[in-house]
């Protein structure tokens, strides 16, 4: 059953981070596993009643149309820029048209939590948007330190796991965010501190499940290390 909401899927970035790999073939279009970053992306949205998903881009269309074909009972239109415009440019850009709230995803990572119920936390609590945040933790490379406004050391804690909330890249927009972001190259995190700065309603949706990085060589090989030894244990 579908949601009655539009997705725009962001996929206009240079890829930059993942040279040399994104030369020719766009990030999410990188295979993971036996999809495209993208056809993952895709699919998760199918299974979560999304019937009406925009392809934002600024290179290579007619690469997205190859790679992913049609996907039976969504129907994908594309919106390609001139040039790249930022996550939130290109997101002004693509979702000039929207009349009603729309979701938004980046395609530099996999994301495994229940949509629907971000949903129903959007339309029950009425923001101007809704972020999808999901609880990591991570040992950092260096010796942390803590110490007094007199560089007196309180605490040192060698390599520490810390915890913390992140945005996924996942966001519920009614159309009036689009106001806040300006006709130029333009970053969603400037987009949303100018509507917070307009004093409007932004909610953090906890999610559960799991994000999966792909945006940066790193986390790139890792996940797909991480696959290869997950699919080794399936009997």
């Amino acid at each position: 059953m579908g949601i009655g909401l539009k997705a725009i899927l962001l996929t206009g970035g240079l890829g930059t981070r993942l040279y040399p790999l994104t030369l020719i073939i766009p990030k999410p279009l990188l295979m993971f596993g036996d999809k495209t970053i993208a056809g993952h992306i895709l699919n998760w949205l199918k299974e979560n009643g999304v019937r009406d998903v925009v392809i934002a881009t600024s290179r290579k269309k007619e690469l997205f149309e190859l790679f992913l074909g049609k996907i039976k009972g969504v129907r994908i239109e594309y919106v390609e820029s001139e040039k790249p415009l930022g996550t939130a440019g290109q997101l002004r850009h693509a979702a000039k048209n929207m009349k009603n709230a729309f979701i938004v995803v980046y395609g530099d990572g996999i994301i495994k939590a229940d949509l629907r119920k971000m949903i129903e936390f959007h339309r029950r609590n009425k923001p101007l948007a809704t972020i999808m945040a999901m609880q990591v933790e991570e040992r950092l490379k260096y010796g942390y330190l803590e110490f007094d406004e007199n560089n007196n050391l309180l605490k040192w804690e060698e390599k520490p796991v810390k915890r913390g909330w992140i945005s996924v890249g996942c966001y519920i927009l009614e159309p009036r965010f689009l106001k806040y972001i300006p006709e130029e190259v333009y970053g969603m995190d400037e987009a949303f501190r100018n509507a917070l700065r307009a004093g409007e309603k932004i909610l953090v949706f906890k999610a559960g499940g799991k994000y999966i990085d792909l945006g940066d060589r790193d986390s790139y090989y890792k996940a797909i290390s991480e696959l290869k030894e997950e699919i080794g244990r399936i009997p």
